[in-house]
């Protein structure tokens, strides 16, 4: 069926209008959905929200409880360092007023130990001026000019010719008279340094056999006498001032003619190291004056110094001290014995391992008519390692009164000795007196060190042997109540 173009297009028409109401009814109703789905939609998102607000709320409640906490915890530390910085100030003032109290109360000590320094030091040279005035007085020997008569007439040529000795094969003129000296109590020393008369008397008495000029103005005993004085003299300083010194001064050696011409050197070194170390620490003002040679020089210019006393840090002359170290050592090394040094140390005589004991000491008629019986009562004929108790009894009560002997020679013959300590120590000075010297003067190290042992090794023996006896007694009547 054809229609026409009118018809067709009211028809078109009416079905766009149609379409398009139908269009805006879908749209209002899709309209009202969508504004429904949106507000479900919002409030699911206001419901998010909020959870999200209830969990930050509760975080943050969490997190201010906490914070709290730690405020609380603060608060608390903060009050009790509040309280203990109070306590710890006040005790800031306390330790402020117990500082300044201690350093019035160190100055006041330290003015006071000062002031006793002083009085110290001034009672030290008080002690030494006594020493020097009363005991050891040390001074300079002026020299004599003789005339030109006198030097040629007999008595000079007699003198000459009592001081001249053939030593080592050539003449030797042991006077040292023309030369200046210094005076140690009555011996002289020369201001050289020089000794070698020393030892030319040593040498002459041995070639001489054994029999030594033993005249008072001998040089030999001039020298020994002077070095041992100042030996002395050197140990008791070092007492009443304190100071150590580097090297013992064991004064004996100086007293036997015994000691070999090494052996004097090194003693005599040492004593001038002694000296010299003295000097120094005693801050001598001069010390261009010293020498290390000249023992009693030195010792003179010791006691003349202005700060003698002293008792403080000190510098030493390493020139003056290295010379005579050196020296020290070369001698050691020199030495044949290698052991000197250790018996300059220790000042006492090494005894030997031999049971037999042998005595220089003359015999009087007394004693050796004991000791001959004793002996021919001792193990005759019979080896040392095959002795019985008796005859190690016998042998040791033997070496005991040969000990004993020696000791009561020694005491007879060293009285003067005795006497002069004695006396002159009771004058004050008993506690700056070397102990170990004044030991070794009364009671002999080689005779101590044997007597001693000796004596408990008798009273030992003694005790075995009558225990022994007992002991055999006792058996033998055991043995006869058996048999009866």
């Amino acid at each position: 069926m054809y229609f026409r173009y009118k018809e067709k297009r009211f028809k078109l028409d009416h079905l766009q209008k149609e379409r398009q109401g139908r269009l805006e009814r879908v749209q209002d109703a899709l309209k009202q959905h969508m504004q429904r789905d949106k507000q479900i939609g919002e409030i699911e998102k206001c419901r998010e929200r909020i959870n999200l607000l209830k969990m930050a709320l509760t975080a943050a409640k969490e997190k201010k409880r906490k914070s709290k906490e730690i405020f609380d915890k603060k608060k608390r530390e903060n009050y009790l360092r509040v309280v203990k910085g109070r306590k710890h100030e006040e005790k800031k003032k306390r330790i402020y007023s117990y500082i300044e109290t201690v350093r019035m109360s160190n100055e006041e000590k330290k003015e006071l130990c000062l002031q006793k320094k002083r009085q110290l030091a001034a009672e030290r040279k008080i002690q030494v001026q006594r020493l020097v005035e009363f005991i050891f007085q040390v001074e300079e020997v002026a020299l004599i000019s003789e005339s030109d008569s006198m030097a040629v007439s007999t008595v000079s040529a007699l003198r000459d010719a009592s001081h001249t000795a053939y030593v080592r094969g050539q003449w030797v003129y042991t006077d040292g008279s023309g030369e200046a000296q210094y005076r140690i109590v009555e011996p002289t020393l020369p201001c050289s340094g020089d000794y070698s008369a020393y030892n030319l008397w040593v040498a002459a008495s041995q070639e001489n056999g054994g029999n030594p000029d033993n005249s008072l103005r001998n040089p030999g005993h001039r020298i020994s006498a002077g070095l041992c004085y100042a030996s002395q003299m050197t140990a008791i300083l070092s007492h009443i001032l304190d100071i150590r010194l580097p090297r013992k001064q064991p004064y004996s050696e100086f007293c036997t003619n015994e000691i070999t011409e090494r052996q004097f050197k090194h003693s005599v070194a040492s004593l001038n190291q002694n000296i010299l170390y003295l000097c120094f620490s005693q801050s001598v003002p001069n010390p261009e004056r010293l020498d290390p040679r000249n023992t009693l020089q030195n010792i003179v210019v010791l006691l003349s110094c202005p700060l003698l006393g002293r008792n403080s840090n000190f510098e030493i002359d390493k020139d003056l001290m290295a010379s005579i170290e050196d020296s020290i050592i070369f001698q050691e090394e020199d030495s044949d014995t290698g052991g000197m040094e250790d018996e300059m140390i220790n000042d006492w005589e090494q005894v030997s391992e031999d049971v037999t004991y042998v005595t220089d000491v003359p015999a009087r008629s007394g004693y050796s008519s004991t000791l001959s019986n004793i002996q021919t009562m001792s193990y005759p004929g019979q080896p040392p390692e095959q002795l019985t108790a008796s005859g190690f009894v016998t042998s040791a009560a033997t070496s005991f009164i040969e000990s004993l002997y020696q000791y009561i020679f020694y005491i007879e013959t060293h009285s003067f000795l005795d006497v002069y300590i004695g006396t002159m120590w009771q004058l004050s000075y008993m506690p700056f007196v070397d102990k170990e010297n004044i030991l070794q003067m009364f009671f002999p190290p080689k005779v101590f060190a044997v007597a001693f042992p000796l004596a408990i090794g008798v009273i030992g023996l003694l005790v075995i042997g009558l225990f022994t006896s007992v002991t055999m007694s006792q058996r033998k009547g055991v043995n006869v109540s058996k048999k009866s």
